[in-house]
């Protein structure tokens, strides 16, 4: 599959992860969210069930008010700004952190000056 086609994760009813060379989009239960590659701060990590990721100061301060109140109480709460739980995409936790690296670190160099 060429790289700008992405990868689609399906898992329980009502839940997918797309990646795809920008960012990735999460589908949980009624809720969609999307990430830009550049709205990552660092590198994505495991953290229990979790895949976990910090969100860049930008892209925070452009979020939704509740938003911002969920990556605060996250952070207080488990050190991290947000979390993928793997096993909601039927996938392991290492493997997923190790599939968002790649794809975030092929659209940094993709996005890297000459």
């Amino acid at each position: 599959m060429p790289e700008t086609d992405g990868v689609e994760l399906r898992g329980r009813p009502g839940f997918w992860l797309r990646i795809d060379s920008d960012g990735f989009t999460m589908k949980y239960l009624l809720t969609r969210s999307r990430f830009e590659w550049s709205d990552v701060k660092g590198e994505f990590w495991i953290s229990g069930p979790y895949v976990a990721f910090n969100v860049a100061e930008d892209a925070a301060a452009r979020s939704s008010r509740r938003l911002r109140g969920a990556f605060a109480m996250q952070q207080k709460s488990f050190g991290f700004d947000a979390g993928i739980q793997a096993s909601s995409y039927r996938v392991k936790p290492e493997a997923l952190a190790d599939l968002l690296n790649d794809w975030k670190s092929r659209a940094e160099t993709r996005a890297a000056p000459s």
